[in-house]
């Protein structure tokens, strides 16, 4: 794998990997697989909060103003609101934007594409989740807030509430 060839051999290169979903990265790397190249090296997590709407909408307006746009407020806001706010999802939006494309919703199909993979690569992870949970709640009655501790722990990583609530 070329991140285990960098990380062995190339001491002046530095590996960053995004996602808005950590689960996503230890998931499609293995880095808890025994048998994945990158099992055992050395990484760092920078967690981050969830933006507030006005945020996101900062993050927004200063990208355009980097290109000299100005994009109305009613379709940030709309960009925000169907894309979920999700970080990754926006930037390409403002890209999309800048680069000609201001069809929201060509751009969103892109991000649904991307979606339905991620939901397919998040599957194998659920049904661990699942078992967790019934454990959990087979001992007694549960808070949401424990069920999802008891996952956390599990998987040793944050489980974002967004991500994680009762339907």
């Amino acid at each position: 794998m070329l991140l285990a060839y960098i990380y062995d051999n190339l001491d002046n290169i530095v590996s960053m990997l995004t996602n808005s979903q950590v689960g996503m990265v230890y998931d499609t790397l293995r880095l808890n697989d025994p048998k994945s190249p990158l099992y055992g090296r050395a990484i760092m997590e920078i967690k981050l909060r969830r933006l507030m709407d006005e945020e996101y909408m900062d993050f927004l307006r200063s990208g355009f103003r980097q290109y000299g746009i100005y994009v109305e407020d009613y379709v940030l806001r709309t960009a925000v609101n169907r894309l979920d706010g999700i970080i990754g999802w926006l930037t390409l939006f403002g890209w999309n934007y800048v680069h000609g494309n201001k069809d929201l919703n060509s751009i969103i199909d892109t991000a649904a594409r991307d979606r339905k993979l991620r939901v397919i690569l998040m599957k194998s992870r659920a049904e661990g989740r699942y078992r967790v949970m019934l454990r959990t709640i087979a001992e007694g009655p549960r808070r949401w807030s424990e069920i999802k501790r008891a996952v956390e722990a599990e998987e040793g990583v944050t489980v974002d509430s967004h991500n994680f609530r009762p339907t």
